[in-house]
């Protein structure tokens, strides 16, 4: 007697479908996420940020010298 009920031992997931597994997805985006923070925090601290250029819309006239 053949059951329609799914083998409780299947084989594992390969090729593209095994990237889809959840514990996998979670992986990536977690070491994505402290990718990122590593390299805004170095990008920081070397000092690799500058301050944004100010934009002064008024007439040369009023400007301060």
């Amino acid at each position: 007697m053949s059951s329609t009920l799914p083998s409780l031992t299947q084989a594992p997931a390969t090729g593209f479908a095994a990237l889809l597994q959840p514990r996998v997805v979670l992986r990536a985006t977690l070491l994505a996420i402290a990718l990122l923070y590593v390299a805004t925090t170095l990008r920081a601290v070397t000092g690799g940020v500058r301050p944004a250029v100010s934009h002064d819309d008024r007439p040369v006239v009023l400007q301060d010298r």
